[in-house]
């Protein structure tokens, strides 16, 4: 599966503070919303990658750093190990009133469905020559 790669998952993120069973149910929704985007025909990812996680919220309450690790580590089902993860913009941007000029088609209908939700991309290694 060529990179970049992107899904959504509906609802509020939970974080690393949740509740365990909250947290699990959380984790398991990221799994199969990623895997269920995820080719079946396709292999994992065995490379050295980036992630993008926006959280596009209505009401937030969410600190974006306690809320990327639950999802980082519900990619299982498509990277080999979140270790190949070597750099992550997270983000939590407001819903309401928000216009995007040119999104991907799968984050558009993203936003005309309504409600909470996470958008992620995975895309290839950063430029480890230069810096942000």
């Amino acid at each position: 599966m060529p990179l970049p790669f992107e899904f959504v998952v509906y609802g509020v993120p939970r974080t690393l503070q949740a509740k365990t069973n909250s947290k699990r149910a959380w984790k398991a929704k990221v799994s199969r919303a990623a895997s269920q985007t995820w080719p079946q025909s396709a292999s994992k990812i065995n490379t050295e990658i980036s992630a993008n996680v926006i959280y596009f919220y209505s009401n937030d309450i969410l600190d974006i750093d306690n809320i990327l690790k639950p999802i980082l580590d519900s990619l299982d089902r498509i990277i080999e190990d979140d270790s190949q993860i070597s750099q992550v913009l997270g983000r939590k941007t407001p819903i309401n009133g928000l216009v995007l000029q040119s999104p991907s088609p799968i984050l558009a209908s993203a936003i005309q469905h309504g409600g909470d939700f996470v958008y992620i991309e995975l895309d290839g290694p950063p430029d480890h020559r230069t810096m942000p």
